[in-house]
């Protein structure tokens, strides 16, 4: 049989085969997932972060620079995490927010 004298009925037939065949595969433990594992998601350390205070609109708070943690990675890894997180988060009970301006600029304040 060619592609051209399929109908819809053996179409359907076969898509129900084969889900019939898949469920009892489930059914009896066969099939097994093919989802790997997701990593545990590890927020970088901010102990290892050069921290200057300084007082904004709001109050006092501790900034980070591109310039003065030039070459940490942990400032970098920082940097990615909060861009991944739509630029803020809660790491180690501090608010952690990422400057909007471009700046690269990192500020963080006790939750």
């Amino acid at each position: 049989m060619t592609t051209e004298q399929l109908t819809l009925d053996d179409i359907e037939n076969a898509i129900m085969m084969r889900v019939h065949d898949t469920f009892q595969e489930l059914r009896i433990g066969k099939v097994t997932t093919e989802r790997q594992p997701r990593a545990p998601d590890l927020a970088p350390d901010l102990a290892s972060v050069i921290w200057n205070q300084t007082i904004g609109r709001k109050g006092p708070f501790d900034l980070a620079t591109p310039t003065k943690n030039q070459g940490n990675v942990n400032f970098d890894r920082l940097t990615s995490y909060l861009k991944g997180r739509s630029g803020t988060v809660t790491i180690q009970n501090c608010f952690v927010w990422l400057f909007s301006d471009g700046s690269g600029f990192i500020g963080k304040k006790p939750r």
